[in-house]
């Protein structure tokens, strides 16, 4: 098989025909955090852990990459690499917070529901939760997970 760079894979895969512009041909549709197992990023490099799945609507293709190789995809609409930091907060102690973009992202994918989002924010800032409020958090984080490690995000 013969050995593509990330560049030359997009700009195959894109109706531009240079780097620049076919990089904004792209958008990001899914973020699948892996457990124990790894796939390979289109620019080579094996024992990615998030794959993230990029769609070009002009062209209706799809194309897995790491988080690394995302950061080139970034726009101001679309910071992956902080929600994979969130999703990594929250992985290692269901108690913490998403951030608001991460939670924005969430309800805006239809991970969480509307009464789900409305919830977090109104107990995001709050350093002293009930136990109720705790549980409640904790419910919704782990639904977050869930559909991040099984489905991607």
């Amino acid at each position: 098989m013969e050995k593509w760079t990330l560049s030359d894979r997009v700009v195959e895969k894109s109706i531009a025909d240079n780097w620049d512009e076919a990089r904004l041909e792209w958008d990001l549709i899914n973020v699948l955090m892996l457990e124990n197992e790894y796939e390979s990023c289109e620019c080579g490099h094996y024992t990615i852990k998030e794959v993230c799945t990029i769609y070009n609507n002009n062209t209706k293709e799809q194309l897995d990459i790491g988080n690394c190789c995302i950061k080139k995809f970034e726009r101001e609409e679309m910071d992956v690499t902080d929600l994979i930091r969130c999703m990594k907060n929250i992985y290692g102690d269901e108690s913490k917070s998403l951030n608001k973009e991460a939670l924005k992202y969430c309800f805006e994918h239809k991970i969480i529901n509307r009464a789900q989002y409305k919830y977090y924010i109104e107990i995001w800032r709050k350093r002293k939760l009930t136990e109720s409020q705790l549980e409640r958090k904790i419910e919704i984080n782990q639904i977050i997970l869930k559909k991040a490690f099984k489905n991607g995000i």
